[in-house]
């Protein structure tokens, strides 16, 4: 699945999809804060990073006929370029945004620390599995 989305980067050029349905299930790329320019959405400002990052997962999500009341699990990646363990910090800053995004839905959660990410300042990075709605 590969719908084209006005706020991000979705191109066929990295030969990966956005997002891949099987068996009833759907399972997103990493999402991240990334503009179609390449460039950091947010800033150095983490909870406008996260803020992004959602809303293009809630996009991704319905275009491969989920949602955000259907994931099942998802992996939060953080930056911890100095290997401080400051991940647990981060999280906890974005752990409100991230459980109004699911509400009642609680899908399981990994939280991971990562050196970087794909574009220099950016700090989180989601990956997801959700149900197909009407599987």
């Amino acid at each position: 699945m590969h719908p084209q989305l006005d706020q991000y980067v979705a191109t066929t050029e990295f030969a990966f999809h956005l997002a891949v349905s099987s068996d009833g299930l759907l399972y997103t790329q990493g999402v991240g804060p990334v503009s179609q320019t390449f460039e950091v959405i947010g800033g150095d400002d983490l909870v406008a990073q996260c803020e992004f990052t959602l809303k293009t997962l809630d996009s991704i999500l319905e275009a491969g006929g989920s949602s955000r009341r259907h994931l099942l699990n998802w992996t939060i990646y953080l930056t911890d370029p100095q290997g401080t363990g400051e991940i647990g910090s981060k999280y906890l800053k974005i752990l409100p945004q991230l459980c109004e995004f699911v509400g009642s839905h609680a899908p399981t959660a990994t939280a991971a620390g990562v050196s970087c990410l794909f574009i220099p300042g950016q700090q989180i990075e989601i990956s997801a599995i959700a149900k197909v709605a009407d599987s």
